[in-house]
C-alpha cells in the first residue's frame, strides 16, 4: 500500500484553529518516514503539548515550483488556522515559494528553513557538468530541481518568491570543517569551501542564512535533522546534537507563539 502523502501522527479529531507543524523534505528524499527519523524527539515533544506534526511528499527531484505546487495542494486539505513549515535542504526553498505565492488564506506564520540553498550551492553547478560518476547519477535523476539549486537559480526564484512581511522566516544552516564531515560530505564540503567558505558538506552558511534569526551550528548537512550513525563522541554525533536543540528552540518559537507578526525590518543574528 502506497504511503500516505501526509501522516500526522495525532487525532483528526482536533479543532481546526490549532497550529500544526508541516516538515518539507528535500531535494532526493526517497521515504520521508526515514528521512524524518533523527526528528522523532521534536515530533514527541510538540505532540505531548497538542501540536501535530505532519510530513509533506514532493516529487524528489523536480523543479521548486512543482514541488510547491504540490505542497500546497496538501495543506489546502488540511483544517488548522495557522501552518509553521519546516524545509531542510531543498524543501525550504518549497516551503519560501508556498508562503509567498500559494496561501491566500495566510495561515502559514513561521517559515523555518535547515541547511536550505536561499542564495544557491556551487554544488548544483558542479553537478550539473562534472563528468565525475557521482554527479552523472544526480543528473540522471533531476527533473529540473537542479538548476533552482544554483546560484543563478536560486537568484531567479528569490525574484519570483518574495517574502511576505507578515510571515516570520528562521534559519537553521551547518558548517564543519572538512575533516569533520562524514566521508560522502568530506570531498564536496572541500570543493564548496574554495568557492563559499563555511559550509555542511552541501550548502555554504551565507546561502543558509536567512530571515529574521539564524543560528549555525557544527554539523553536516544531514546532521541538522539528526540524520547520524556516528558513535558518541565524533563531531557528526556531536553536531547533531546541538542542532535538534537549535530546532528545538526554532520550531517550538514558532508552533508555540501566538501567531504575532514581526515588527520593524528585517534583523539577523548569527548564534554558533
Amino acid at each position: 500500500m502506497p504511503q500516505p502523502p501526509l501522516s500526522t501522527g495525532a487525532s483528526a479529531s482536533r479543532p481546526p484553529d490549532d497550529v500544526a507543524v508541516v516538515l518539507v523534505h528535500g531535494y532526493l528524499c526517497v521515504w520521508p518516514g526515514l528521512y524524518w527519523y533523527g526528528l522523532r524527539p521534536l515530533r514527541r515533544s510538540l505532540l505531548a503539548r497538542g501540536i501535530p506534526v505532519l510530513t509533506s511528499r514532493q516529487p524528489r527531484t523536480a523543479s521548486v515550483e512543482l514541488r510547491a505546487g504540490r505542497l500546497a495542494s496538501l495543506l489546502e486539505r488540511l483544517p488548522h488556522r495557522r501552518l509553521v513549515l519546516v524545509g531542510h535542504s531543498m524543501g525550504g526553498l518549497d516551503a519560501r515559494w508556498v508562503a509567498s505565492r500559494h496561501d491566500p488564506q495566510r495561515r502559514i506564520t513561521h517559515v523555518v528553513t535547515v541547511g536550505t540553498p536561499h542564495r544557491g550551492t556551487r554544488l548544483a553547478e558542479w553537478a550539473s557538468r562534472a563528468p565525475r560518476l557521482r554527479a552523472r547519477l544526480v543528473r540522471l535523476l533531476d527533473r529540473g530541481g537542479l538548476r533552482d539549486l544554483t546560484p543563478e537559480g536560486a537568484a531567479r526564484l528569490g525574484d519570483a518568491m518574495p517574502d511576505r512581511p507578515d510571515v516570520t522566516y528562521l534559519s537553521l544552516a551547518g558548517s564543519l570543517s572538512a575533516p569533520d564531515l562524514p566521508p560522502f560530505f568530506r570531498p564536496l564540503g572541500e570543493l564548496l569551501h574554495a568557492a563559499e567558505g563555511a559550509n555542511d558538506g552541501l550548502v555554504g552558511v551565507r546561502s543558509a542564512a536567512w530571515g529574521t534569526s539564524s543560528a549555525t551550528v557544527a554539523a553536516d548537512h544531514l546532521g541538522l535533522i539528526g540524520a547520524t550513525v556516528a558513535p558518541a563522541g565524533y563531531p557528526q554525533r556531536d553536531g547533531a546534537r546541538q542542532a535538534l536543540a537549535a530546532l528545538y528552540r526554532l520550531v517550538g518559537r514558532a508552533a508555540l507563539s501566538p501567531g504575532a507578526r514581526p515588527a520593524g525590518g528585517v534583523r539577523r543574528s548569527v548564534a554558533t
